[in-house]
């Protein structure tokens, strides 16, 4: 339907069509269009058949940043020198 839409379309820019003087810019601007549509639709049909391994592709990659993150956080807060409170003494007094 697409590819006969575009064949139709490129007949008009034959040396005797009515857009004969416009044939090369409205004929590669057709083509980048059908080529971006055809690539597109290729995505959407690749992502349909998979999307269960997408979706679990993309949970396992979740879960992986989430653990490491947090795994992360931990070990930065084990190793912060703990805060030592030292009692200063004064000149003439004793403990």
């Amino acid at each position: 339907n697409v590819a006969s839409r575009a064949i139709k379309f490129c007949s008009r820019f034959t040396p005797e069509g009515p857009y004969a003087s416009h044939k090369i810019s409205s004929l590669s601007r057709l083509l980048y269009v059908y080529m971006n549509v055809s690539i597109l639709a290729k995505i959407v049909e690749l992502v349909k058949r998979y999307e269960a391994d997408i979706i679990l592709a993309v949970g396992v990659l979740l879960i992986s940043l989430l653990s490491f993150a947090i795994g992360y956080m931990t070990a930065k807060e084990q190793f912060k020198e703990p805060i030592r409170i030292e009692q200063i003494q004064e000149h003439g007094t004793e403990q």
